[in-house]
């Protein structure tokens, strides 16, 4: 793309300034099966969530990025719990004792999330969800990733319809 032209934005060139550089440790052992973490159920509001089933929701008065600040909104706790087979524990090649860390992370195309992230263990306890005053009247889609320290990854979606 030529200077100060315009053109299409994913064949620009990106300056170094933009660039993120990062790192991901990922564990290899030679005998242990590694199985890619999976979902087993969503939960909203301790209930169980079907993928099939889309949930409603009145959003807050405002548009604020603080989870906190949320007047006149529905405060939901959606769950994401991993199989119990998606994290493998055992005896590394050298004899010692191991266990797969992991993780639960939340997004959605609207709103904002108490806790972006939990660890297996808290991941029971889910986190709370509120949506924003801009996303009345529409259809949020919220994803549900597990990750492990081995590069495993599963996740599965659900919608939520935000009255107007």
């Amino acid at each position: 793309m030529p200077h100060g032209g315009r053109g299409n934005a994913l064949n620009a060139r990106l300056p170094y300034e933009r660039f993120a550089v990062s790192v991901k440790r990922v564990f290899v052992r030679a005998r242990d099966r590694n199985p890619t973490p999976a979902v087993s159920a969503v939960l909203w509001d301790g209930a169980p969530w079907p993928e099939a089933e889309t949930r409603e929701t009145a959003a807050c008065d405002n548009d604020s990025n603080k989870f906190d600040d949320c007047p006149g909104g529905e405060t939901h706790v959606v769950a994401a719990l991993p199989t119990p087979d998606s994290i493998d524990a055992g005896t590394d090649e050298y004899g010692k004792p191991f266990t797969e860390q992991a993780v639960v992370q939340f997004y959605a195309t609207e709103g904002t999330f108490e806790f972006e992230a939990r660890t297996l263990e808290s991941a029971q306890a889910g986190t709370r969800w509120v949506a924003r005053s801009k996303a009345k009247g529409r259809e949020i889609v919220m994803w549900f990733v597990v990750r492990d320290n081995r590069g495993g990854v599963g996740w599965t979606s659900r919608r939520v319809r935000v009255r107007s």
